[in-house]
């Protein structure tokens, strides 16, 4: 994982705190401006039910400044560059102007299959593209709304966005998307806005300069492996070496190492034999990376396995493998 922002301001990822559930599309009034929750890809809609969870936050502040925190990481393949795009084609601006930031980790919701946390390939543009329009076409009607309220006009004919501005015909008045900001978190939620036809799109599909690429080039870029906290320790997992065995007791800690921290297997990860809630691994923690490698390599845990697994071997799979291709 990459993180880095596109200007000099730094953005606050959304709080760490239990996960936050909401209803599709939620607007959530904030002092500094208009914030959208974004939760459900556009495929789902039918399937919605109250409570859903949210795994991503457009904020459009009163300075005009334009953010969006999202559960997903970007790993190289330009997932923030390309959902930038996306998200400026209904709300009408430059994608230059997002600043895209790395969400909490209370974000980072299983989507769109099972328990799985995807962010690989192109898993991220797909999960998102539809909820991302959704919420910049919904931000742009609310932010239009407000400005119809402020100039005394109900008419949506005689208004017209490009660039995050906001021009009134009649009167020739121009509002930026940050002066109505605070006003348009008040009011009612929008829901289906008109997305940019086909035949009209200005950002999607467009090759456009991804702003993460100086950063990765001048070595400025700040990678997962990078980050250093006070206190902070590295683990190395030993598992059990067969499918369906589990730890018979934890081994006393080797030396380089502060604990021997035994794993189990969460609930609605096991597969087969891997029954939730046994202990299959052990954690080996230890100050630096190379002393947890080193302590990890030092470590004899030993494992209970299956009957069956315990009698396997090399001979027995290849005489096991030669009898099904005989009986296919």
């Amino acid at each position: 994982m990459m993180t880095h922002t596109t200007t000099a301001a730094t953005a606050a990822d959304t709080p760490a705190t239990a996960p936050i559930t909401l209803h599709r599309r939620q607007f959530l009034a904030g002092a500094a401006g208009l914030t959208v929750a974004i939760a459900l890809p556009a495929d789902r809609a039918e399937a919605a039910t109250p409570g859903t969870a949210v795994n991503a936050f457009l904020t459009i502040g009163s300075d005009d400044s334009i953010t969006l925190a999202i559960g997903a990481s970007d790993m190289g393949q330009g997932s923030f560059a390309g959902l930038a795009q996306i998200l400026c084609e209904d709300l009408m601006l430059d994608p230059a102007r997002v600043k895209l930031v790395q969400g909490a980790p209370t974000l980072a919701v299983p989507a769109p299959v099972g328990t799985a946390i995807v962010t690989a390939g192109s898993s991220v543009i797909r999960n998102n593209f539809w909820k991302v329009r959704d919420a910049g076409a919904n931000a742009r009607e609310q932010l239009v709304a407000a400005a119809m309220a402020r100039l005394g006009d109900a008419s949506r004919s005689n208004f017209s966005v490009a660039n995050g501005l906001i021009r009134h015909t009649p009167s020739g008045t121009v509002l930026s998307y940050g002066q109505v900001a605070a006003a348009a978190a008040l009011l009612p939620t929008p829901s289906g806005s008109a997305l940019v036809p086909d035949g009209q799109l200005q950002c999607i599909g467009k090759a456009l300069q991804r702003p993460d690429i100086p950063f990765k080039v001048d070595g400025s870029a700040v990678y997962g492996l990078d980050v250093r906290v006070p206190g902070m320790v590295y683990a190395v997992i030993r598992h059990c070496p067969s499918f369906g065995g589990t730890l018979a007791a934890t081994p006393a800690t080797p030396s380089g190492a502060l604990a021997v921290v035994p794993v189990k297997v969460a609930p609605g990860t096991g597969r087969g034999t891997e029954l939730a809630g046994a202990i299959n691994a052990v954690a080996v923690v230890g100050p630096t990376t190379w002393d947890a490698w080193q302590a990890a390599k030092r470590l004899s845990p030993k494992w209970t396995l299956p009957a069956s697994t315990a009698a396997l071997n090399s001979a027995q799979l290849l005489a096991d493998a030669q009898a099904l291709m005989a009986s296919a």
